[in-house]
């Protein structure tokens, strides 16, 4: 292309948005932009766009631009040798900026689709170490959450492989987190295709404000509530805490296992002893022996059915 790599001045109304960034980014608020370029004094990086004139970086200068009254902007024309490749680069040229957690989570679910051709990791790596492009006066992220629960990292599986791949991409703790941050996204997105935008917008405010919390609720039976309970939930009248803590608590046994199955062998033995005793007793002790039998038979059908229970949860 005759234009490729150079800089030029591009009709602000001739920029068309890529069709994956409002997907990803959603509608974002530029004042704090609007404000650097006026200060400097115009835009000081420029747009990257494809030859159609698709913007692959810089939507919120278009915006930002465009609320300004200003008539042109400073563009240079950009390609990619494949679609995950440019999906690739709609992303890692936000690398500077400061996303919610709902962006880095979108932004690593698109990662995750262009990892899926052949060749993406080393290229994805490249865009990631020359990450030059930025809007002018943006700060860098916050350091997402740390994530406190264990990871095995030497599973060397390619799902795992791919996941922390996609977490260190997007400025992400652990690919354990991208997993959690992404559970809530799609569930919120099921949500919204459901018609429960309440839902949906309650759960993607408790994802931006902590990735716990928000995938502990979902983990907890959030979804599986009558509306009436998660409407108390979502207004406060119910703790989120408080509702996960009674949801995920188990009872902890009084015996350890070991001596749970001593038990029951030592049972069994005195029942072995019952059957050897059972010609030598009397009426009245044969009456008194099957009332304890009966109770015992009780409890062996409560036990039987609550282990079958755990076996066989769907049931």
């Amino acid at each position: 292309m005759e234009n490729e790599g150079r800089v030029i001045l591009v009709d602000v109304k001739e920029l068309k948005n890529h069709p994956r960034n409002a997907e990803i980014y959603g509608e974002e608020n530029v004042s704090d932009l609007v404000a650097q370029i006026e200060a400097y004094g115009g835009i000081a990086d420029p747009l990257k766009i494809k030859e159609d004139y698709t913007i692959i970086s810089g939507h919120r200068r278009r915006q930002a631009a465009r609320e300004l009254g200003m008539k042109k902007v400073p563009c240079q024309i950009v390609s990619y040798d494949s679609e995950e490749e440019e999906l690739a680069a709609l992303v890692m040229l936000n690398y500077h900026r400061t996303k919610t957690n709902e962006q880095k989570a979108r932004e690593g679910m698109a990662l995750e689709e262009a990892l899926r051709a052949e060749g993406m990791e080393r290229k994805i790596k490249a865009l990631r170490e020359s990450h030059a492009d930025r809007d002018p006066g943006s700060l860098s992220d916050a350091p997402e959450e740390a994530d406190d629960s264990s990871e095995d990292t030497a599973t060397g599986d390619k799902k795992g492989r791919t996941r922390d791949i996609v977490a260190d991409a997007v400025k992400i703790s652990s690919g354990r987190t991208f997993d959690r941050m992404k559970k809530v996204i799609n569930a919120a997105d099921d949500l919204r295709a459901e018609g429960k935008a309440d839902d949906a917008a309650f759960l993607l405010q408790m994802l931006d404000k902590s990735v716990k919390p928000a995938s502990n609720l979902l983990d907890a039976g959030y979804l599986d509530l009558p509306d009436e309970e998660r409407e108390l939930i979502r207004n406060g009248k119910m703790s989120v805490n408080e509702f996960v803590a009674t949801k995920s608590s188990k009872p902890k046994p009084k015996l350890s296992f070991k001596q749970l199955v001593k038990n029951l062998c030592s049972t069994e033995r005195v029942l072995s002893n019952v059957v050897q005793a059972v010609d030598s007793l009397d009426e009245n002790e044969v009456d008194e022996l099957i009332k304890s039998l009966d109770k015992i038979k009780t409890m062996l059908t409560t036990v039987t059915a609550k282990v079958e229970q755990r076996k066989n949860p769907q049931y």
